[in-house]
């Protein structure tokens, strides 16, 4: 989704309303959205100590119906910008921009706008501390919860009586999964850890019902994912039957922890490692 977003605003920004003082407020912006529902619309500049100090709301609040749009801040100090992007973050603007163009003599007074193309080392300074803060801040968290239960009716309707009515055989009548997953993903690096479930009901060998394979068992695994989405790049490392033990009752009635080695499907524990990259 978030890069979908990403080459939303890219293409929005072919065309786009300048940031202009006194101009581009919250109430122009809506009128440009009006006539155009792609340009990329700009805030007027708001320099980074005026979001530090002053009304943020009054400065920073916007309608959803403007996106695309881009907050462009004022400033020379890399701390001062970083700490502006920290707190502009959370209202959710498409982008956030540095003003180094604007040739006003008030602006330049402030060491900012078109002044700073006579300081490009400053201004790198300034640009890495805002990207640095906005990946600090760009972490998107993901919870999941997956879930399914399957009842299979799998029955012998054979010509032959003895197999007749008979469970087949390989097939387990109940069977459950669930899976609970965590993670954080940005557009340069994402990832998730999880921790599974898997239910299998009792399977037979043979026909006639009469050899089990084994009783239901509860399976656990864990896995966890790392990701580049920009690269189309996936790293996954998955264990499969984690404690590679099932409870089987013994003669006295009791469930007693055994080795898992007839595993159904997979014969104990397992562990998969892929690599995913999507061209």
């Amino acid at each position: 989704m978030k890069n979908v977003e990403e080459t939303m605003v890219r293409q929005a920004s072919r065309l786009a309303v300048a940031p202009m003082m006194d101009w581009t407020d919250r109430h122009c912006r809506a009128f440009h959205r009006v006539l155009s529902r792609r340009a990329l619309l700009y805030t007027e500049m708001v320099t980074a100590q005026a979001i530090l100090h002053g009304d943020r709301a009054r400065l920073l609040d916007f309608d959803a119906a403007e996106h695309p749009v881009a907050l462009q801040l004022g400033g020379s100090d890399p701390a001062e910008l970083a700490s502006a992007v920290r707190i502009a973050a959370d209202w959710g603007y498409d982008e956030i921009n540095l003003n180094v163009g604007c040739p006003s003599d008030r602006v330049q007074s402030g060491c900012f706008g078109a002044v700073l193309m006579e300081r490009p080392a400053l201004v790198a300074e300034c640009v890495a501390a805002m990207i640095a803060e906005s990946k600090a801040n760009g972490w998107e968290p993901i919870v999941s919860l997956q879930a399914n239960y399957t009842w299979m009716d799998a029955i012998n309707r054979s010509d032959k009586p003895y197999h007749d009515g008979r469970r087949l055989p390989g097939r387990p009548e109940h069977e459950a999964y669930g899976r609970v997953a965590a993670g954080r993903t940005y557009d340069l690096w994402g990832g998730a850890l999880w921790l599974d479930a898997d239910y299998t009901g009792n399977v037979y060998l043979d026909q006639a019902n009469l050899k089990e394979d084994s009783v239901g068992r509860l399976l656990f695994g864990v896995g966890a994912r790392l990701e580049r989405p920009r690269e189309g790049l996936t790293f996954t490392l998955e264990i499969d039957n984690l404690f590679d033990t099932i409870a089987v009752k013994d003669d006295g009635g009791l469930y007693r922890p055994v080795r898992d080695y007839e595993a159904y499907p997979l014969p104990g524990r397992t562990v998969l490692a892929t690599v995913h990259l999507k061209l």
